[in-house]
């Protein structure tokens, strides 16, 4: 498991804990109206997708991919789907467990990342229904190939997606007033770091020569690294400090100072999509 998929597991895995509201189960109420083919759920937070969408659900075969929480797949479930989900968070599979326990329902769950679905053979789903847990992904294009691959010819994926204006401001935006826009698109931790966060970061350890960031490719993730010229002492400490102030989820490689190339450059964006 790679470090994006370590940290959305244990942050979803506390969120059940929390009590998200997207990690509710489903109520006895909404069950008892999908046995009757009355199903309704959203792939994006506000609006339930038109029941059109879905079609006849009866024997259809289902995979709710990064779908876990009890919400959806359980409704699936009762309108007669034969249903898989597969989430990346043990707390959100146990929700459908909870779910299917209670109410009587058949699914199986699986205990998995949405970018590698190798333990399903090609055509093996009707549908394949995604939530906007494609945003917690650092390249999308994996999920979209394994889900045409799992689906039979002329199966159907039902994905949401978050609008990108959402990246662009706060978090917990301002009820009155202008929303204060943080950020451009594309948004790239490895191209935009804040002024305040390097600000803070040379306040904080005066003894930083210089630094550059490399972005790179592994496989189908970007990667990071801040390189950094200091006489940093204990470089594990000062690691660990660095990206505390920065925020970052990349990697920290101490240099001595000198050692980086004379060639101006901040970024060295190694990446090549071809």
């Amino acid at each position: 498991m790679d470090e994006i998929a370590d940290y959305n597991r244990r942050a979803w895995d506390a969120q059940v804990a929390a009590g998200n509201q997207w990690t509710v189960p489903v109520s006895a109420e909404e069950v008892a109206r999908a046995r009757k083919g009355e199903v309704s759920v959203v792939l994006t937070p506000h609006e339930p997708g038109p029941a059109a969408w879905l079609g006849d659900l009866r024997g259809k075969r289902v995979l709710g991919l990064a779908s876990g929480g009890g919400q959806q797949m359980p409704l699936f479930a009762a309108a007669g789907a034969q249903v898989t989900v597969l989430d990346n968070s043990p707390a959100q599979l146990e929700r459908d467990a909870q779910v299917a326990a209670r109410e009587g329902l058949t699914l199986r769950t699986e205990l998995g990342d949405m970018r590698d679905l190798s333990r399903f053979a090609d055509g093996s789903f009707d549908l394949v229904f995604h939530p906007c847990s494609n945003t917690f992904v650092p390249d999308v294009n994996p999920v979209w190939r394994e889900a045409a691959r799992v689906l039979v010819p002329g199966g159907e994926l039902l994905s949401g997606l978050v609008n990108p204006i959402v990246f662009m401001v706060p978090v917990e935006p301002p009820k009155q007033g202008p929303i204060p826009l943080l950020h451009g698109i594309p948004h790239d931790e490895a191209r935009d770091l804040p002024p305040e966060q390097v600000a803070a970061l040379v306040e904080k350890h005066d003894e930083i020569v210089k630094a550059r960031v490399i972005a790179a490719r592994d496989g189908e993730m970007d990667t990071m690294t801040v390189q950094i010229e200091a006489n940093a002492g204990d470089e594990v400490t000062f690691g660990k400090s660095v990206i505390e102030v920065l925020k970052l989820k990349g990697r920290i490689e101490v240099v001595t100072p000198g050692a980086l190339p004379k060639d101006g450059l901040v970024i060295e964006d190694q990446r090549s999509y071809d």
